[in-house]
């Protein structure tokens, strides 16, 4: 199955992996998020009034994630809020991911830690936390929330 079964191949087949995996979240976030613009601007085309629709580009986004995925409905919502943060809060952070250099775990914190900055302070934050995010691969879930919070 590898092409080196030495432990130094292994150890580098683990550490490629685990670049594979933030990537392939990315490109997943991406999709997703672009899927919500598009059923977004669809809803708003098709009702005049789109503060009365009866249905959301945000929650058929959700039920098509939730299918396609496999996913409960309220985890199906959660990745749909997290892709749109991303493209429109943290875009940043979120080529980090896309490049393999941070994990899911920590942007999903951050995401999470982030989620009630004004949209005029988010901008500053995100490029701070990129500056800063590569160095924290080995830190604590408590270490990088307590970083997050204090950025």
């Amino acid at each position: 199955m590898f092409d080196d079964d030495s432990p130094d191949g292994l150890l580098a087949e683990i550490e490629a992996c685990h670049q594979w995996e933030s990537m392939v979240i990315a490109r997943r976030l991406v999709a997703v998020a672009h899927l919500l613009y598009h059923r977004i601007d669809e809803a708003e085309r098709s009702d005049p009034d789109p503060g009365y629709s009866m249905i959301s580009g945000f929650t058929r986004t959700s039920a098509e994630v939730a299918a396609a995925m496999n996913l409960p409905p309220m985890a199906a919502r959660e990745l749909v809020a997290q892709a749109d943060a991303l493209d429109n809060r943290l875009p940043a952070v979120a080529t980090l991911l896309h490049e393999g250099r941070v994990d899911w775990p920590t942007v999903r914190l951050i995401i999470n830690r982030t989620d009630l900055v004004d949209d005029a302070l988010i901008a500053e934050l995100d490029r701070h936390l990129a500056e800063r995010i590569e160095n924290w691969q080995c830190w604590s879930r408590r270490r990088v929330r307590n970083a997050v919070d204090a950025a």
